[in-house]
């Protein structure tokens, strides 16, 4: 008896090549994926908040005081990232 021959995929095989430079889609999405990580890795902002408040109490007065100050640090981008 000769074995069943049944289609099945081959997993050493490649997916095709694109014509125009020769890497596969996968390739390319994946170099893709990787760009946008690090690009939105640099574009992280920094930000800082101080918050204080204070009550002051005395006999006749209660004073309440506060002090609020933000800013925001945008990191430069790498090098041959766009602007």
């Amino acid at each position: 008896m000769t074995p069943c021959c049944k289609s099945r995929k081959v997993s050493g095989v490649p997916p095709p090549a694109d014509p125009k430079n020769g890497r596969s889609n996968r390739e390319r999405n994946s170099e893709k994926r990787i760009t946008n990580i690090e690009q939105g890795i640099m574009n992280i902002e920094v930000r800082y908040s101080i918050y204080y408040k204070k009550t002051e109490r005395s006999d006749s007065i209660i004073r309440h005081s506060s002090f609020q100050c933000s800013f925001i640090r945008a990191l430069p981008p790498a090098k041959g990232q766009p602007v």
